[in-house]
């Protein structure tokens, strides 16, 4: 079983508006939603490659039961069981606003409400429920106000214990400590790995400073640079790829990248266009890590989605077209 947390989800709204003005108001000439969050995007492209997951996220308020109408649209087939926990706090409205005269974006994200120590510990106490030993677990998106910043850090070491394979997707104090605690699979961007390092890093020091992040010889950090080069790094392999050129919303797209890697590390290839069909193991993805070859697959995998959800409009998500397109435009390097 896979298993994401979103603890800050929200509803993406995109209004679309013919160009910006700072003296008149804006008419949105179009208005999407949809309900999202990092941990959310993750479930929701691993449906698109055939992989079922449980996607736990604190849901509260109006905005709350809006997000579980708009879950019913995800295009998954059944393959994402919404998990919510409850919470007195509304769930938060992240905006873009998009022009359509030259293609910029707006976004603005709200906080989200606090999250009181009772309602965490339910959160605690449904992983506990859910996670088996050799399953595996996702960790991703900001945390919101009441949550403490080593809470990534407690369940990277409490599901490590537990022979989970844990993935951390996160950034500044809640990266910092759970990065500590070692969990099997880290996905900054750049700029995220330099608040993790304490400074500003290039490129070129990409991979020196990602192995100093690892903790186990069985341990990955995939790095994104925007439309730059990504790269994946383990304590002895190196792999660069510069994605494809994608014209539509970089939102979600390091998400997907994140889905798409997990997938390889399972197995997922083409032509096997319907994805996997067997029980999730944790010794699978750190022995995939292992694999020169399995690992360059994924990787291969992990930029074609990346690629496919940045060449789609917000709110809107990738098909397998769409992906086979970008990932025979892929090529990694060693």
């Amino acid at each position: 079983m896979i298993v994401t947390v979103t603890l800050n989800p929200c509803i993406d709204l995109n209004l679309l508006v013919e160009g910006f003005s700072f003296s008149e108001p804006l008419l949105a000439l179009e208005e999407r939603k949809r309900a999202g969050g990092k941990g959310i995007n993750v479930s929701v492209v691993l449906a698109l490659l055939g992989i079922e997951s449980t996607a736990v996220a604190p849901l509260g308020g109006p905005a709350g039961e809006e997000f579980r109408e708009l879950s019913r649209l995800w295009p998954d087939e059944g393959r994402v069981r919404l998990e919510p926990i409850p919470t007195e706090a509304p769930t938060r409205t992240n905006t873009v606003i998009s022009a359509r005269e030259d293609g910029r974006h707006l976004k603005v994200n709200q906080k989200g409400g606090a999250i009181s120590g009772t309602e965490l510990d339910r959160v605690r106490e449904k992983l506990r429920d859910l996670l088996k030993p050799e399953d595996a677990l996702i960790l991703a998106g900001s945390l919101p106000p009441g949550i403490p910043p080593s809470f990534y850090a407690e369940l990277v070491q409490e599901f490590r214990e537990r022979d989970c394979y844990v993935a951390l997707d996160a950034d500044r104090e809640p990266l910092r400590e759970a990065a500590l605690a070692g969990p099997d699979l880290l996905k900054p961007n750049r700029q995220e790995l330099g608040r993790l390092a304490g400074r500003p890093i290039s490129p070129d020091e990409v991979v020196r400073t990602a192995r100093e992040s690892l903790k186990e010889d069985r341990s990955l950090c995939m790095v994104s640079d925007g439309a730059g080069v990504a790269q994946l790094v383990s304590p002895n392999n190196a792999l660069y790829c510069q994605p494809p050129r994608a014209d539509g919303s970089p939102t979600g797209a390091g998400d997907a990248a994140l889905a798409g890697l997990l997938a390889g590390l399972m197995g997922w290839d083409w032509p096997d266009e319907k994805g996997i069909d067997r029980n999730l193991q944790s010794r699978d993805l750190q022995e995939s890590a292992r694999d020169p070859k399995r690992l360059a697959a994924a990787f291969r995998l992990a930029i074609a989605c990346g690629s496919a959800a940045a060449s789609t409009p917000d709110t809107e998500y990738f098909t397998r077209d769409i992906l086979r397109t970008y990932w025979e435009r892929v090529e990694t390097q060693a």
